[in-house]
This record gives structure tokens, C-alpha cells and sequence, in this order.
């Protein structure tokens, strides 16, 4: 199975100092059990069309790297990625990497993650804003966890826990916690009910030793579907602060078409926070099995009164999409969305975000597949101090299966 992917696209068109961004990127299943992959993203002046490039314009940087996943039996799988970063301004590489295990030890099961990413990592496109966006990646990070976590035995469920985050090196930050957790699965009427409860300890190291830091838990959850709720007592062991959180969410559909959809989660008592989202999801077959029209609406606001301030935001999502089965070999798929945030912090990206995708896939022969994609975004800032800027990418990529 391999597949190979390649992109060309032109950074700012309209302005004197455009870039170009070219790209590639590889994927091949070895066998049922390993799937190497490989990437490189190159983003350049081009003087010799006539761009023009001072010290305001953005920098030329290069990032390359690879991934694998390695099934080494039915109950254990190891998965890794590594990436290499330099911008012009650079004198050597800059490397981020992860490294993760997942398997099964009779009525354990046992997950492991291990990232780093070295101080001054800052590839062009890793994302919006820290907190917010999945895929931003913050730089001088290092974190390493451990989870053991037993079947269940006669409804009872036993966690443990220990991790280790801090920055690249542990030079200026360290901190390492430990956790434990006891969960009870029952049923409550026609509920699915679960009892828990927690105790985790935080030991900070630098940048000041600190006394540790205890808090146990107790709660509950209820699930009564569509809708789970739940409740948790939190207390400081050391500092007897107390807090008190609660969370509900749903997804309630109506009919085939419709699906309400929201989540809501406030801490009351001590560092005092809220957050909630609420949405509609519409799915509707125009014509049976040819074409499908879908459409989203959301609305989200997150506030803390202390402890993230700087994360509060409030934010409106509009998406559609439609898909087209052309012939039974080709599909047409098309995507756009609408996105406004406003953050109460002014050093955070408040702004617009549009985004359009179109794609058309075409199935060659039973193992090979040709795909064109053309993707569209533009980020219109209202914060000071940010730049707007617009990506389109087209993407040609030939799939074939050995």
C-alpha cells in the first residue's frame, strides 16, 4: 500500500514579497504489521519573478520528517514521529518527536507516551493558538506519561498514573505527578451508572521546589443516553481548598436529519470557571445514494476567573458541505466554514476564519486511486499585532495498493 502525496502553493500572491510552499509527502505499508511514512515542507522567496524581500517579510524555512506504527503482536503496538525545523535566521536543526506504546499484560492495560520539542521549534503553519487549536504545537516541552489500567473486575475499575512535564530539558520548569483512581460501573434503573474516586499528587521542582500538592476526588457520572451528566467534589489535602464541578452534555437527534448538539462544565467555589457549547447538525440525502447536503451551527464561551484567563474566549462556527457520488468510481466532496473568535486577552489571535475545500476522488482500477484536492484559508485578524494571511493548496495524489 502506497501512497504519495505532493503540494504547490504561492503564500500571499498579491503582495511584492510572495512565497512559494512546495511539498511531498510518502506513505507505505510494509506489511500488515508496519506503515513507514515520510514528509517535507519547503517554503521560499522567488526573486528571480520579481519578489521583493526585506527585513519585514517572512522568513524562508524548511521542515522534514517521518513517522512509522509497528504492530508487534495482537496486544502491543508502538507508534513514533520525529520532524526537523530551520529557518533561514537558524544555525542547526530543531527537532520535535514523540514516541508512543499501547498493549494489553493479561487484565492490564498499559499506554505510554513520551514528547519533546526543543526551545525555538516554530514551523510557519503549527497551528492558531496554544489551549485552543488541536493542532497547535508549543515549543520547549517535554512530557512523558505512564497509565496502567485494569479490566473490569466485578464492576470495579483501578487507574494509575505517573507523568513527568516540564521544558525541553527540565532546565528551568519540572514537574511530576502521580495519580491513582477507583471507579465503580453499575446501573441505576436503566442508567448506566459510575462512582469514582481520585487522589493525585503534584511535586514541583523548579522553578522553585515546592512543597507537594495533594488533592483527592469523589464523583459521579450518569448516563442515560443521549444525555451524561456528572459531579465532582474536589479538596486540597494541604490547603483545604475546596471545589465543587459539574458537567452535562447531549446529542439529541431528531429524526435522520437533525442533531442537537451541546456540553456545559463549571467549577464553583475555588478558581471558579465555566465553559459551553451548543450546536445544530443537519444531514440531508438530496438524492438516495448520489448526493448528501450537511450543515453546522455552533456557538461556544469558555471564562475562567482566575486560573487561564488569558485562554477565555467566545467563539461562532458556521460549516457546510455537500457530497456527490458522481459515478460509482468517483466522488465530489465540497466544504466550507465560518469561524469568529473574540478573546478577552488582547496578545491572543481574536479574529475571522474562513475556510473552503474541494475534492474529487476517482478509483482508477480496484487497487489504485486518483485524488484532487483545492483547499482555500484565510485568517482575518482583529487582534493588533497579528498579520493577516491567506493558504491555497492543491493537492494531486495517486494511491495504489501492492
Amino acid at each position: 500500500d502506497l501512497k504519495l502525496t505532493g503540494v504547490i502553493a504561492k503564500l500571499s500572491p498579491t503582495d511584492p514579497d510572495f512565497q512559494y510552499v512546495l511539498g511531498a509527502g510518502t506513505q507505505f505499508k510494509l506489511t500488515d504489521k508496519l506503515t513507514l511514512g515520510a514528509r517535507v515542507l519547503d517554503i521560499r522567496n522567488d526573486n528571480l519573478s520579481g519578489g521583493v524581500y526585506g527585513p519585514g517579510s517572512d522568513r524562508e524555512e524548511i521542515v522534514f520528517g517521518g513517522d512509522f506504527a509497528l504492530k508487534l503482536s495482537d496486544a502491543l503496538s508502538v507508534t513514533g514521529e520525529m520532524s526537523l525545523w530551520k529557518d533561514e535566521e537558524a544555525s542547526k536543526y530543531l527537532v520535535a518527536h514523540n514516541l508512543g506504546a499501547q498493549g494489553k499484560l493479561g487484565f492490564l492495560n498499559i499506554e505510554a507516551s513520551h514528547e519533546q520539542v526543543e526551545e525555538g521549534y516554530d514551523p510557519r503553519f503549527r497551528g492558531t493558538a496554544e489551549g485552543v487549536d488541536p493542532d497547535f504545537l508549543a515549543d520547549d516541552i517535554r512530557a512523558s506519561k505512564l497509565t496502567v489500567e485494569t479490566d473490569p473486575i466485578r464492576g470495579f475499575v483501578i487507574t494509575g498514573e505517573v507523568s513527568r512535564e516540564g521544558d525541553a530539558y527540565y532546565e528551568a520548569e519540572d514537574e511530576t505527578t502521580y495519580g491513582a483512581k477507583l471507579a465503580y460501573n453499575t446501573k441505576l434503573l436503566a442508567a448506566d451508572l459510575t462512582l469514582r474516586s481520585g487522589i493525585k499528587q503534584v511535586d514541583e521542582r523548579k522553578p522553585v521546589d515546592s512543597p507537594a500538592a495533594t488533592t483527592a476526588q469523589l464523583g459521579f457520572d450518569v448516563a442515560y443516553k443521549p444525555i451524561e451528566a456528572g459531579f465532582t467534589w474536589e479538596r486540597g489535602i494541604e490547603s483545604n481548598k475546596v471545589g465543587y464541578i459539574g458537567y452535562a452534555k447531549a446529542s439529541i437527534p431528531f429524526g435522520d436529519a437533525l442533531t442537537i448538539k451541546g456540553d456545559w462544565e463549571q467549577r464553583f467555589a475555588t478558581d471558579e470557571y465555566y465553559k459551553y457549547n451548543a450546536g445544530l447538525l443537519l444531514s440531508l440525502p438530496v438524492v438516495a445514494d448520489k448526493v448528501t447536503l450537511g450543515a453546522e451551527a455552533a456557538f461556544g464561551k469558555t471564562w475562567h476567573k482566575t486560573l487561564n484567563a488569558a485562554k477565555d474566549y467566545t467563539k461562532w462556527l458556521m460549516k457546510g458541505d455537500v457530497a456527490w457520488q458522481i459515478t460509482p468510481a468517483t466522488k465530489a466532496t465540497g466544504t466550507a466554514s465560518y469561524e469568529w473568535r473574540e478573546y478577552e486577552a488582547s496578545t491572543k489571535p481574536s479574529g475571522e476564519y474562513l475556510q473552503l475545500g474541494l475534492a474529487v476522488g476517482h478509483r482508477l482500477f480496484n487497487t489504485t486511486s486518483l485524488n484532487l484536492k483545492y483547499d482555500l484559508k484565510d485568517i482575518l485578524y482583529s487582534a493588533v499585532g497579528f498579520s493577516d494571511y491567506s493558504v491555497r493548496v492543491l493537492e494531486l495524489s495517486l494511491k495504489t495498493e501492492f
